[in-house]
């Protein structure tokens, strides 16, 4: 999900954060929907948020007919899985770009 707010001096700002949201079938219509989102306390959309609580999101639906293939020379992983800030990274030598 992209995460979109503006600072207390106007600038707009954009993050990718993970989210998580309750499947449709068990929200009770007449209760708001929520949005659950992962954020550092120090990051500046958190900063932007506390300043003011309004934002925009946009969620991305999944793709299944077609999809492209690339091999990056260098990738990081990003998982908070095993603390928050775990980063690993890899690099690749080969070269290929096309689709399915």
């Amino acid at each position: 999900m992209t995460l979109a707010k503006g600072s207390e001096d106007g600038q707009s700002h954009g993050a990718m954060v993970y989210f998580a949201s309750q499947p449709v079938e068990k929200i009770d219509r007449k209760k708001k929907r929520r949005i659950y989102f992962y954020s550092d306390l120090g990051s500046q959309h958190f900063q932007d948020i506390s300043y003011d609580p309004r934002a925009a999101e946009a969620i991305y639906p999944e793709v299944n007919h077609c999809f492209f293939i690339f091999c990056p020379g260098w990738m990081r992983l990003v998982d908070s899985r095993n603390y928050f800030g775990f980063k690993h990274e890899w690099f690749n030598e080969e070269n290929c770009i096309g689709s399915h």
